[in-house]
């Protein structure tokens, strides 16, 4: 199955019975402006939808994507050729606690993340396995993730990140545990008013201060960004 981005000329392969990725990966590259970063890391890159957002719209000039799971690995890598962004993006099949020595200390000046939000012992529904490795803390946790970031880090890096707003009370506590701050918060609501994901700024050695963005709704904009079409997987 494909999932078509119209607006950035993207067709996602994904998993037709898996989790998709949804409008909230939209929101969080909108987040990022239009700075260019040198080098930016996607930890648990999924179909790789992350890094190429950011490499079609110019905000990194290498991404390094990477996750711990075969078949998305295989998709991303897939993705990555058919749009011709081989040269420029890099997947790694790895568990993100496994990163020092492959990846150099201090490297990256832009970090992503959509890690997941419910711990195990969370009574919890999924539709499929990918969701539960998607939305349960089965392969990792926000701690985890955060760990990895600060390691890879650069000085003054950037780390933009899809959370869950019933859980910022552990997001916050866990940014204090790393170099990171968070800058600028913004939620995305469900049209009947429910408030679904966070999207997090933080920077590296950032000063005092955070930015309540104004919310979004995400039924505005999710039906009409994206189109799917079905194709064998």
């Amino acid at each position: 199955m494909e999932i078509r981005l119209r607006d950035d000329g993207l067709a996602i392969r994904t998993d037709r019975d898996g989790y998709w990725f949804g409008n909230e990966v939209l929101e969080l590259v909108a987040a990022m402006g239009h700075r260019t970063w040198n080098r930016a890391v996607d930890l648990g890159c999924g179909d790789g939808v992350i890094a190429l957002l950011l490499a079609r719209r110019g905000l990194a000039r290498e991404i390094w994507a990477v996750d711990i799971d075969d078949d998305h690995c295989r998709r991303a890598a897939v993705n990555i050729d058919t749009h011709g962004l081989t040269g420029m993006i890099r997947v790694f099949r790895r568990d993100i606690r496994q990163l020092r020595g492959m990846l150099q200390k201090s490297s990256v000046d832009l970090i992503t993340a959509n890690p997941p939000f419910f711990p195990l012992d969370r009574d919890f529904l999924p539709v499929s396995e990918s969701e539960t490795h998607a939305r349960q803390e089965v392969n990792g946790n926000l701690r985890i993730f955060l760990h990895a970031a600060d390691y890879l880090a650069s000085r003054r890096a950037d780390l933009f990140m899809i959370y869950h707003p019933g859980r910022l009370d552990v997001l916050f506590y866990e940014l204090q545990l790393t170099r990171f701050r968070c800058k600028s918060l913004r939620i995305l609501h469900h049209r009947d008013g429910r408030a679904l994901f966070v999207i997090c700024h933080a920077a590296n050695h950032g000063k005092p201060g955070m930015q309540i963005e104004p919310p979004i709704t995400m039924a505005d904009s999710i039906k009409t960004s994206m189109k799917e079409s079905h194709h064998g997987d």
